[in-house]
């Protein structure tokens, strides 16, 4: 009995849910309404190919008439049902889908179609099909096109307009390369977000790619935008199926042939009108736009000497980063210390929006009952194309007298708290480059080897070795004359200059080491000497009459001393001693030390480099940059130089040689702070956005050589490598181990140097990379001005340098954009 009831409640269960699930789907159709629309798969067809049709209504299950389509066969083809609930939110969509057949070419059209539900009638828009004899080529079909819309045609001086450029693409793209406009006479920037959604254009359905660039016009004149062009790889359909069946021709079997399109929007000619005269008493803020201005005080009751704070805000669409600070027309007897702006704006597909505020401190002195006049700020309305001001309400402001044992405000008072605040006011100077660099170390030229010269260096200290161990092995033999004479006289001036030697062993020795050192470049044997011969050998040896002259008064001294019987002290025998000693390297080095140099070229190095610093201060950047690079010029290669060189760049508006400089300058001062803060600040300027770089494995094994300069790598590569290569010398002709501990660490070092000046010079001459000096450059498809262009790059970009060709450079700017630049709008680092 209790069964029964069971299966009975249960079955009562069932039979509500179900119903509950057909009000569900019946119930929306009349509850939310229905939408229809109408899709083909093609715009274009060829009079033996069939066209789909789908009719797609929301919201129930409808009637569709499609008795008034004329001049096709219609076939149905079924029905199919969608179901979502998203968020809550319950939506039924049903497709109905027909076959169409053209009955004779020409330009046909889909009018639109009654779908009836529920005595409720909507209809579908009107699409327009061509049918063509024949096949329907890929360059007539429009699976692919692109379209630019701009906002505003009429602009002012400081307006901005919106640029939207949209890619249609009905089918798969793949490779796709923009190549945007100059927009030359604007400042721009792209807005941020890349939008992409679903359009139906003619009954078909694209996926639409969205990119949006906020610009704003400069100066009056015409301006010219130029097309957008796009460049991508859309798949191509069979010509000939494989059994004459259409159905064989589709994308589905000839998946893998592309070909390249090449699409372009159309251009746009802008007026930009000069702005009307202000009238008289108008001061004009400068800003373009619509904005709204708001101020208000923290408080309307304060002490004297207390500080209350005025707020002004201006918000708005336009120019608003360009906002002035704010007057206000305060008494005499009030302080005002102005606080750091704080914007808040941001780049939308409607151009700039945001607010900028301003906060002053405003300190009374005196007590009493004050008024603030209201605050003002005129702008350019571009609705009305007139000057509009804008006002706050006026405040008043309530200052009673400062409480008892406070120390009294007064107009001195109030000053030297103004300069206490000056005093202690921290000001950040990072809103633009820093200084130039003018200490004496500019001048210096760094040094740095070139590959041929640095291999030579690695090569010599083996050929060394080499040379000495066949030597010592197969040309032993006594020493020689010379040899014999070199070592006695270093004998003799080291026994001179023992202390408290007595005058004559003094005299005697001194004596002695200049024989020896005269003889030993003549290979005469003898233990005195004479004028006559010390002329005749010197001579002989190379010597000049000045080193000739200074021996011949040196034996003199000496000869007069030791026989004259004259007494002299220490400081005697010092200088007699050093003139010796200087003498004898005068004769080793063949006159060398004591040769006076002789006429050269005279070096202007330093005139020019204050010049440039003095050009630099007085604001005359583009001068100061010649006088600079003239500096350059003279072969000094000075990573401070560079610094200057790109400081002066920028400052003249020349962002493509700034970076130039800047990037030479940290090869040669990689951990220079100034340089790295002014680079990066040179970087946000530059219009290309960077793409994100590959890892390179190389990169990350000699990531400490980022933090050296590459002359200092290469010399230290070469010191380190000799002191390993005499290592191995002098445990070799000692007849010892090589790798000892002191052997291992020079080993071990040395090899981790080398390899990494190997590193450098592979990055300098295989890797070489180049800055984009023009502002605008054009990339081609081949190296001359004739070849397609493909994309434009901007001043102050970093590109790839594969090879040259012709006063071209083969550039990469990342994997898909890769072309011919003319070599003259570019400079290598």
């Amino acid at each position: 009995m209790f069964q029964i009831i069971a299966q009975t409640q249960y079955g009562i269960r069932i039979k509500k849910f179900v119903l509950c699930v057909l009000l569900l789907v019946a119930i929306p159709a009349r509850v939310f309404g229905f939408s229809v629309e109408a899709q083909v798969d093609a715009n274009q067809i060829s009079q033996d190919r069939s066209l789909t049709l789908n009719v797609i209504v929301k919201g129930g299950d409808a009637l569709v008439d499609t008795s008034v389509i004329k001049g096709f066969k219609v076939v149905p083809r079924g029905t199919s049902t969608s179901v979502s609930i998203i968020n809550g939110a319950y939506s039924r969509s049903v497709t109905h889908q027909y076959l169409l057949t053209a009955e004779q070419p020409g330009t046909l059209t889909i009018p639109p179609l009654p779908v009836t539900l529920d005595g409720e009638i909507a209809y579908t828009d009107e699409i327009r099909v061509e049918v063509v004899k024949g096949q329907v080529t890929q360059t007539a079909s429009r699976d692919v096109f692109a379209r630019s819309t701009l906002s505003r045609t009429t602009l002012v001086p400081g307006q901005q307009a919106i640029y939207t450029f949209r890619l249609y693409s009905a089918v798969q793209v793949a490779n796709p390369r923009l190549a945007h406009p100059e927009f030359k006479g604007f400042s721009v920037k792209q807005a941020p977000d890349q939008e992409s959604f679903n359009e139906t254009v003619n009954g078909r359905s694209y996926t639409v790619t969205e990119l949006t660039y906020v610009l704003v016009a400069e100066k009056p004149g015409t301006l010219e935008i130029e097309p957008s062009i796009v460049t991508c790889d859309i798949p191509v359909a069979g010509q000939n199926s494989p059994f004459n069946d259409p159905f064989f021709g589709n994308r589905l079997f000839s998946m893998g042939r592309h070909e390249t399109r090449r699409f372009a929007t159309d251009s746009f000619q802008v007026t930009v009108k000069p702005m009307p005269v202000p009238g008289k008493g108008v001061n004009f803020s400068g800003l373009v736009g619509h904005f709204s201005l708001g101020a208000g005080l923290d408080r309307t009751s304060v002490r004297a000497g207390d500080s209350v704070t005025l707020t002004v805000t201006v918000s708005g669409t336009g120019n608003v980063m360009d906002a002035p600070i704010p007057v206000v027309n305060l008494p005499d007897s009030f302080k005002v210390y102005e606080d750091v702006p704080q914007e808040k704006i941001t780049l939308t597909q409607e151009g700039y929006k945001g607010d900028k505020t301003f906060k002053q401190a405003i300190v009374p002195v005196a007590p009493g009952e004050f008024s603030i006049e209201p605050v003002t700020l005129t702008y350019f309305n571009i609705d009305t194309q007139d000057y509009e001001t804008l006002s706050t309400p006026g405040f008043s402001l309530t200052v009673e007298s400062a409480a008892p044992g406070d120390t009294p405000v007064t107009q001195a008072s109030a000053k030297k708290a103004e300069e206490e605040v000056k005093k202690q006011a921290v000001e950040f100077i990072g809103d633009d480059i820093l200084a130039l660099k003018e200490g004496a170390g500019v001048l210096v030229a760094q040094r740095s080897l070139s590959l041929n010269r640095f291999v030579l260096l690695l090569a010599l200290p083996l050929v060394l070795l080499l040379v000495f161990r066949v030597a010592n092995n197969f040309f032993k033999k006594e020493e020689s004359f010379a040899s014999l004479m070199e070592r006695k006289a270093r004998q003799a001036l080291k026994t001179a200059g023992t202390k408290n030697l007595p005058d004559q062993d003094f005299l005697r020795n001194l004596y002695m080491a200049l024989v020896a050192k005269v003889r030993s470049r003549g290979k005469l044997p003898g233990e005195t000497i004479t004028a006559g011969e010390i002329s005749q050998i010197l001579s002989g040896a190379g010597c000049n009459d000045r080193q000739i002259q200074a021996a011949i008064a040196m034996l003199h001294d000496i000869e007069s001393a030791r026989y004259g019987g004259a007494l002299f002290d220490s400081n005697l025998k010092k200088n007699l001693l050093q003139r010796v000693k200087q003498l004898a390297l005068c004769i080793v080095c063949l006159g060398f030390f004591a040769a006076v140099p002789g006429p050269g070229r005279a070096d202007d190095s330093g005139t020019l480099f204050l010049q440039g610093v003095n050009l630099y201060k007085a604001g005359q950047f583009q001068e100061a940059a010649v006088a600079f690079e003239k500096v350059a010029a003279n072969g000094i290669k000075n990573g401070q130089l560079y610094y200057n060189i790109g400081n002066a760049c920028l400052k003249a508006g020349d962002l493509g040689h700034a970076i130039l400089w800047y990037e030479r300058a940290v090869k040669l001062t990689p951990r220079d702070p100034d340089l790295r803060y002014n680079l990066d600040h040179a970087r946000g300027l530059v219009t290309d956005v960077a793409p994100e770089r590959n890892i390179d494995i190389l990169s990350l094994i000699f990531f400490w050589d980022n933090y050296l300069p590459i002359g200092t790598v290469a010399y230290g590569a070469v010191f380190l490598w000799f002191c390993f290569v005499v290592h191995i010398g002098v445990r070799m002709f000692r007849r010892k181990r090589v790798f000892t501990l002191v052997g291992s660490i020079l080993c071990v070092l040395s090899v981790v140097v080398v390899a990494t000046a190997f590193f450098n010079y592979y990055h300098q001459y295989a890797q070489s990379q180049a800055i984009i000096l023009a502002d605008g450059a054009p990339v081609r498809s081949g190296y001359s001005d004739e070849a397609t262009e493909l994309f434009i790059l901007h001043a102050g970009t970093k590109v790839r340098v594969e090879r040259a060709e012709k006063a071209f450079l083969r550039i990469s700017f990342s994997k898909d954009k890769v072309g011919w630049v003319k070599a003259s709008l570019a400079g290598i680092i």
